[in-house]
């Protein structure tokens, strides 16, 4: 906020070793509020908020409940996972030095000031954690669901309050520049690469912002001491590709001078507020402070007391490099704060997540007695530490702008003056609007039935009629099929087909453990592992043996070779939900097991859109995740289970930009037409 205004708070810049002073009295008891009057020893000329101490308030604190913010994630919401100590949630800071207290939050006067702006955190899941404390502590403020929507969509998740038109977005960017952990979901690679010189996809997203809180460092550590990381130069497309391996810390030196570079030539200095976020401290050894390192931070309930206590895992130097880098861009007018949030964090070993969390699934009770290999010690608890360092920097930006979401209640507004329709309809109505939307858009269904040209070779057209068809399935009995282990059983009848008509829509089933399966579940990169049967814990592979036998065709055997060649220099993609990304797994599994060079292939996470590309070829295979075709409230690949389905009846071009550039497209949409219960219907905007 503008200096000398009320809830003005500066954070401090420097990154220098700094004294902290933390005085807790012992045996805390729940009905009592601590506050101090002492200062400390901060001069009147500065103070500087990254240094002070915690002090217990379980008065005025925490700002918000954890069961009732709709926007915490389920790996930091603590409280509903089954921790039962609360005293995480009661602590403030307290910086040193007369006249460093730090007013209360109040977000109605954030919101005034960020009136018709827009704030954008990018960076790692610990900025979606300050992200999220940020918007927890406005949304309790704005108690109207009208006047609040929310939005997902792969990478960028926004937040925004429709009196104010003022938005708060994160979006997904760990690396800073363009990386092969780019998807918000599926980022965990055996190896880390990034483009050197791409960042235009990521900052296109941001460039508009009023203010940006960059944070990028547990990405740079190494997570063993022999991890590194490689570096692409050039583009596979202009044939001049080039991967360099090198330490982590050289790849953040290249990632920083590309972010440099790029706010230098872009950022408007007149509008855009700039920070970067210092080190996020994790609590991993508890041996640090005189605990067991088989429990982690598992079971700490207070920070920790030592005064200048600084974590063995801590390193200072990233910051030291992104400060000296930043420094580049003051000669030009822009100045880039670094926030230093890791002092105070460093004390707060009691504030993290450890094993009440839920990471897609809640941890079983194994993993939850098994705390060195399950404890989550670098994320925050929500309500919590998150909360406090907003309060210590948000007052200190200006300036965030707008976003459309679809958690939309029956009025919420896409624009302040104006109230868009909202119509209720039964699924099937709902479907034929969006039909209607789609052919539209010029895109032909049929145009799919054929994915080569009809009567080449190793062609293998696809039915298009939805009537029902008869279909023969011949299974012996499961000890014979045992006692035929090293056979196939083929059939030579091909009752009641059609010489003139092959349809391959009609046939059965026949066991084949010789050429079957054409890949192995537990090698390909690609499976989800909600698809990953064998690997967790399936023992029966007779499903995996059967292969189609059309009534008076022969189906050539999968030839990976000649399908990469029908792609050469082109892009196949998926175009729908789950079941249709099952099909896209399955055969990026078959094509990538003929691709053994790594180097040929390379797979791209990009929120709604996955990627597979054949280099050799210049042949792409995506899916991209339209569920409902046309836009609606379940367009984010990870949030899209809502209470009421909404589709937009006019607007399909988001997801259109996608795959109309793409040769062969193939889409589905079914299962989320159906009701799950008998009265339920859906809304058309």
């Amino acid at each position: 906020l503008d200096r000398g205004q009320e809830e003005r708070v500066q954070m401090a810049v420097e990154h220098g070793r700094q004294e902290v002073q933390v005085k807790v009295e012992a045996g805390l008891q729940e009905p009592a509020m601590r506050g101090t009057t002492e200062a400390g020893y901060a001069s009147k000329e500065e103070c500087n908020w990254s240094r002070g101490r915690w002090v217990y308030d379980n008065v005025s604190r925490p700002l918000y409940s954890g069961l009732k913010c709709a926007f915490i994630f389920p790996e930091v919401a603590c409280d509903k996972y089954g921790r039962k100590d609360a005293m995480y949630q009661h602590w403030r800071w307290q910086p040193h030095g007369h006249g460093c207290d730090l007013p209360r939050f109040n977000a109605i006067k954030l919101l005034e000031k960020l009136r018709n702006k827009r704030l954008v955190f990018v960076g790692d899941s610990v900025n979606r954690n300050q992200w999220v404390s940020l918007v927890c502590m406005v949304e309790a403020s704005i108690p109207d669901d009208r006047l609040k929507i929310r939005i997902f969509n792969g990478s960028l998740i926004s937040f925004k309050a429709l009196e104010y038109n003022a938005t708060i977005d994160f979006y997904w960017s760990p690396l800073l520049v363009e990386s092969n952990s780019d998807n918000p979901i599926i980022h965990r690679v055996e190896y880390r690469i990034i483009r050197a010189d791409r960042i235009e996809k990521h900052a296109s997203v941001w460039k508009d912002a009023d203010i940006i809180v960059f944070n990028s460092y547990l990405w740079w550590r190494k997570q063993k001491d022999d991890m590194r990381m490689k570096v692409m130069y050039g583009s596979f497309e202009d044939g001049d590709a080039r991967l360099d391996e090198m330490e982590m810390i050289d790849g953040f030196e290249i990632a920083l001078k590309k972010l440099t570079e790029w706010l230098g030539e872009n950022i408007d200095k007149n509008k855009t507020r700039i920070f970067f976020a210092g080190s996020s401290p994790s609590h991993s050894w508890a041996s640090d402070w005189g605990g067991e390192d088989s429990n982690k931070c598992l079971n700490e309930t207070e920070p920790i007391y030592k005064v200048r206590y600084k974590g063995a895992t801590t390193d200072y130097s990233l910051m030291a490099k992104a400060k000296s880098y930043f420094q580049k861009l003051e000669p030009k007018g822009i100045h880039v704060q670094i926030l230093n949030i890791t002092e105070l964090s460093d004390y707060r070993r009691d504030g993290h997540p450890t094993v009440f969390r839920k990471q897609f699934v809640p941890l079983t009770k194994e993993q939850i007695a098994n705390p060195a290999s399950y404890a989550d010690c670098t994320h925050w608890c929500l309500p919590g530490v998150p909360d406090r360092k907003e309060r210590d920097g948000k007052e200190a930006k200006q300036k965030p702008r707008q976003i459309i979401d679809y958690q939309f209640q029956k009025d919420c507004r896409m624009k302040p003056e104006a109230t868009p329709k909202m119509t209720v309809l039964s699924s099937p109505v709902g479907l034929r609007s969006i039909l209607n939307s789609l052919v539209a858009f010029s895109i032909i269904v049929s145009s799919i039935t054929f994915l080569f040209y009809q009567g080449q070779e190793g062609q293998v057209p696809m039915a298009i009629e939805h009537e029902h068809q008869e279909m023969h399935v011949v299974a012996e009995h499961h000890e014979q099929l045992r006692a035929k282990e090293a056979q196939v059983q083929l059939t030579a009848e091909l009752p009641d087909a059609s010489k003139e008509e092959c349809n391959w829509s009609t046939g059965r089933w026949v066991y084949d453990n010789v050429s079957w399966p054409l890949y192995s579940g537990l090698k390909c990169a690609f499976i989800f592992p909600e698809l990953s049967c064998d690997k967790y814990g399936r023992k029966d592979f007779m499903y995996q043996h059967w292969r189609w036998q059309p009534h008076g065709c022969d189906l050539p055997r999968f030839n990976a070779t000649r399908l990469l060649e029908k792609l050469r220099n082109k892009r196949l993609v998926f175009v729908g939900d789950s079941l249709n990304r099952n099909q896209w797994v399955s055969l990026v599994c078959m094509v990538e097991a003929s691709i053994p060079d790594d180097r040929l292939k390379i797979r791209v996470f990009n929120g709604s859109l996955i990627s597979f590309k054949a280099f050799e070829y210049n042949a792409t295979i995506d899916f991209y995740w339209s569920p409902l075709l046309v836009e609606s409230n379940s367009d984010d690949p990870i949030v899209h289970r809502v209470e009421y389905r909404i589709i937009r009846a006019d607007r399909i071009e988001k997801h259109a930009n996608a795959w109309r550039d793409a040769d062969i497209i193939i889409f589905n949409s079914y299962v989320w037409w159906r009701k799950h219960k008998a009265d339920m219907r859906m809304k058309v905007m």
